[in-house]
């Protein structure tokens, strides 16, 4: 999840509630209805993992926009033709649109290249050494 913030300005990792008690918690504004039927809570059952989440979105607009560091862009590549490109940024808190939902599509991918430390234009540095000490960095914020 900290790796999708990276890549896309409407990803809010704050918003992410990953610990074993928020599991089985109630909802605040009806105590009588718990998280037991939320996907995310369904398959850290199945596995045990409490990293794992689904992506649940307000339709409308967020809370923060992030800010993205520029993306490495090989010896001869074009910067604003790499795989993540430095969109626009508007405004601090604006109204979702379709392709605010392409952004965080393309942000989820994106992060899975990373993940692999495949991607020749992250964000967090050059493919090879710097790219994994970039994730490494990362890891070390969660």
């Amino acid at each position: 999840a900290k790796l999708v913030e990276q890549n896309c300005r409407w990803f809010d990792f704050e918003g992410c509630v990953f610990s074993q008690t928020n599991m089985t918690a109630k909802d605040t504004r009806d105590v009588t209805v718990g998280k037991e039927g939320s996907g995310r809570v369904g398959v850290y059952r199945m596995t045990g993992l409490t990293h794992v989440y689904t992506l649940e979105c307000n339709y409308n607009m967020g809370r923060r926009v992030n800010r993205l560091a520029h993306p490495h862009a090989p010896e001869g590549m074009d910067q604003d033709r790499s795989l993540s490109p430095q969109p626009p940024l508007r405004c601090l808190s604006p109204k979702y649109t379709p392709e605010c939902w392409r952004a965080v599509g393309k942000a989820l991918a994106i992060s899975a290249l990373d993940m692999l430390l495949a991607n020749p234009c992250s964000r967090l540095g050059a493919p090879g050494d710097s790219m994994a000490i970039g994730m490494a960095r990362l890891r070390s914020t969660v």
